[in-house]
C-alpha cells in the first residue's frame, strides 16, 4: 500500500503556478510574482507551463504571442482591467491574442486589433469569457476547426476596420460544439456570426445581435471544399444541428437569420428587428453550391418555430425567402409572428417562381407555418414585448430549454419570440461598461471598480480582528460582510479608502464567516477571501484555511491523491466482485 501511496503522489497533478505581469515590470528570469511581475507576455509565455496562469495587472499589453502551451488562462488580476493590443493595419501582426494550446482560457481582457483577427483559436476545448473584443482587421474572432469553444458574456464590435468584405463578429469554420451565450455583438462589417464549413451541434443562444453589413445569424455559409471533414459530415451540409434561439437582432443589412445547406437547423423564439434592409429575407433557406463537385447542398429537416421577424418600411425584400431548390426532407415551422412595418409584407417560394406571396400564399406553397400570423407584434424599444402583445401566451412549448433571451424562466403558456414576458428584463442595448448582455452568469464587476482585496485574516482576542491588503487605489470605502450559519450576508461595517483593518466586537456564537469588497462609484470589487471563525461556549475559536494559494506553488494536490487512491480501491472491490462472479 505504500508503494501505491508513493506512485501516486509522484503522478498526482500539480497546482499550476500564477505568473504576474505588469507594464512596470521587468522581464528578469525568477520574476513574475505578484512583487515582481514581468512586462511583457512575450517573456511570460516563455517562461510559462502547461496550466499556468498569466495574470495581467491594469494596463496595455502587446499581443501577437503564439501561445502553445495547453490549459493556458489569460486572465486580468482581480477587479482590474488588462487591455492586449495590436495595431489593425500593419501586415505580420496578424492575430492579438492566439491560442495555439488546447484547453485555454481569455477571461476579463480587451482585445484589440490584429491585422486580420482579435481573437484566434486553432485548438479546443477553450473558453473566451468576459472580455471586450474590437477593432479587428477582419473577422472579431476566428476558429478555424477548434471543437468546443465556449464564447459567454463578451461584447465583440466594430469588425473589419482594415477590410470590410470579409469580416464577422465570429467566424467558426467547422469547429463543433462551439457555445455562444450572453454576448452583445454589434457594428459588424458583414455577418455577427456563423457556425459554417461543417459544424455539428453548435449553439447561439441569449445574444443581441445589432447594426451588421450582411446578416446577423448564418448556419449556415458555403466554404471551401478542403475546410469539410468528409468523415462527419460527407454531404457537406454547411452546419450539422445547429441551434439559434432566445437572440435578439436588430438592424441587419441582410437576413435576420440565414439557413444555407442546414441539416436539422433550429430556430426558436429569436426576436427579429428591421432586418432585410436591402438584402436576402428575414429569414432565408438556401443551397450551397460548389459547382458541381460536390453538388449543390440543400438544407434538410430544419424547425423554425416561436420567431417574431419585423421588416422596416423601407424594405423591398420578402419575410421569409425559399430559394429554389433549397429544402428536401419536411420543413417545419409554426407560431411566428411577422409585421411589416407600414406596408404589406410578401412572401417568396422561388421553387415555383412566386414573389409576391401573402402568408395565406406562403402557407399553401410551403405546407407549414399553419399556426404562424401576421401582425404588429407590439414591442417596445428594448425590443421586449408589452403587456397588450397578442405573442404574450401564443408561443408552443419547446423541450430542450426553458429560458428566454434575459435568463427568466418560461413557464405556462410560452410567449412568442426571445422575451417571455413577466420577468425582470435586461437594458438592451445594455448600459455601458456592461460585459455582454448583461446576462446571467456574470460576476465580473464592471472596468473602473477598484481592485479585491486580498489576504483577509483574522485574530482572536475576545474581538475578531480583520486585516486585509488593499490593492487599488481608487476605492472610496471598504465594505466588511458577516454572515452567521446557512445564513445570507449582511453588511457589518463600512470603513474609509486606504483602512485595512476592522475589529468585530460583537461576534455571534457558531459560525462566523467575514469577507471584505472594496468600491467606488462605477461598483464594488470582487469578494476577498472567507475566513471563518467559530465560536463557541466550550473554548477558544478556531478557523478554518484550505487551497493550494502560494503563487507560482507547483507541490501536489492532496485532493488528488485522495480521489486517485479512491478510485484504486473502488477498482480494485470491483476487479474482486467480478473474479467471484467469474469463478
Amino acid at each position: 500500500m505504500r508503494s501505491l501511496i508513493l506512485a501516486l503522489l509522484l503522478a498526482a497533478p500539480l497546482c499550476a503556478a500564477d505568473i504576474y505581469l505588469s507594464p512596470t515590470g521587468s522581464d528578469t528570469p525568477g520574476g513574475g510574482t505578484l512583487a515582481a511581475p514581468f512586462a511583457t507576455l512575450a517573456y511570460a509565455h516563455s517562461q510559462s507551463s502547461n496550466g499556468d496562469k498569466l495574470i495581467l495587472r491594469a494596463g496595455t499589453y502587446t499581443g501577437g504571442v503564439y501561445m502553445t502551451r495547453n490549459n493556458l488562462t489569460v486572465e486580468s488580476y482581480t477587479g482590474e482591467w488588462a487591455t492586449i493590443v495590436l495595431p489593425n493595419g500593419t501586415s505580420g501582426q496578424d492575430v492579438t491574442l492566439y491560442f495555439a494550446g488546447s484547453g485555454c482560457t481569455a477571461r476579463r481582457l480587451e482585445i484589440v486589433g490584429g491585422y486580420f483577427y482579435c481573437v484566434k483559436i486553432d485548438a479546443g476545448p477553450a473558453l473566451v469569457e468576459d472580455c471586450r473584443i474590437h477593432g479587428s482587421g477582419r473577422d472579431c474572432v476566428k476558429i478555424p476547426g477548434a471543437d468546443n469553444v465556449t464564447i459567454r458574456r463578451c461584447e465583440i464590435y466594430d469588425s473589419g476596420l482594415r477590410d470590410p468584405s470579409n469580416a464577422e463578429g465570429i467566424d467558426n469554420v467547422n469547429g463543433d460544439t462551439m457555445l455562444v451565450q450572453d454576448c452583445y455583438i454589434h457594428d459588424i462589417a458583414t455577418n455577427g456570426l456563423y457556425p459554417k464549413g461543417g459544424s455539428i451541434g453548435s449553439i447561439i443562444e441569449r445574444c443581441l445581435i445589432r447594426n451588421c453589413g450582411q446578416k446577423g445569424i448564418s448556419m449556415a455559409q458555403s466554404s471551401g471544399t478542403a475546410f469539410y471533414d468528409t468523415v462527419a459530415n460527407p454531404e457537406y451540409y454547411g452546419c450539422r444541428d445547429c441551434i439559434a434561439r432566445n437572440n435578439i437582432i436588430e438592424n441587419c443589412e441582410g437576413s435576420g437569420i440565414d439557413l444555407e445547406a442546414a441539416l436539422r437547423a433550429r430556430v426558436f423564439n429569436n426576436t427579429l428587428i428591421n432586418v432585410a434592409k436591402s438584402q436576402q429575407g428575414g429569414i432565408r433557406i438556401s443551397l450551397s453550391s460548389f459547382g458541381g463537385s460536390p453538388p449543390d447542398v440543400p438544407c434538410h429537416d430544419c424547425e423554425i418555430r416561436n420567431n417574431i421577424i419585423v421588416l422596416g418600411s423601407a424594405s423591398a425584400r420578402p419575410m421569409l425567402f425559399m430559394g429554389n431548390n433549397s429544402h428536401t426532407g419536411t420543413l417545419t415551422m409554426s407560431n411566428n409572428r411577422y409585421y411589416k412595418m407600414g406596408g404589406t409584407a410578401v412572401y417568396w417560394w422561388e421553387p415555383t417562381g412566386q414573389y409576391g406571396l401573402n402568408l395565406a400564399g406562403w402557407k399553401s406553397a410551403s405546407g407549414t407555418d399553419t399556426n404562424s400570423t401576421e401582425g404588429d407584434p407590439q414591442v417596445g424599444a428594448d425590443w421586449h414585448l408589452l403587456v397588450t402583445s397578442p405573442c404574450i401566451g401564443a408561443a408552443m412549448t419547446i423541450a430542450g430549454f426553458t429560458d428566454d433571451y434575459d435568463g427568466n424562466t418560461r413557464s405556462g403558456a410560452w410567449d412568442i419570440g426571445a422575451d417571455e414576458s413577466g420577468g425582470t428584463a435586461l437594458q438592451t442595448p445594455p448600459p455601458t461598461g456592461t460585459l455582454g448582455t448583461g446576462g446571467t452568469g456574470s460576476s465580473t464587476p464592471l472596468p473602473g471598480t477598484p481592485g479585491a482585496p486580498t489576504s483577509l485574516a483574522q485574530t482572536f482576542n475576545g474581538n475578531v480582528n480583520l486585516t486585509w491588503n488593499d490593492n487599488s487605489i481608487d476605492e472610496t470605502n471598504f465594505r466588511i460582510e458577516r454572515r452567521g450559519y446557512m445564513g445570507a450576508w449582511g453588511t457589518l461595517a463600512t470603513v474609509g479608502a486606504n483602512v485595512t483593518s476592522y475589529t468585530d466586537g460583537s461576534p455571534i456564537l457558531g459560525i462566523n464567516d467575514y469577507r471584505v469588497f472594496a468600491y467606488n462609484a462605477a461598483g464594488d470589487s470582487l469578494p476577498s477571501n472567507v475566513v471563518t471563525v467559530s465560536l463557541s461556549s466550550a473554548g477558544p475559536p478556531t478557523n478554518a484555511t484550505e487551497g493550494c494559494t502560494a503563487q507560482g506553488d507547483r507541490g501536489f494536490s492532496v485532493t488528488g491523491v485522495v480521489l486517485a487512491i479512491m478510485l484504486w480501491l473502488l477498482r480494485k472491490r470491483i476487479h474482486v466482485q467480478r473474479r467471484r462472479i467469474h469463478d
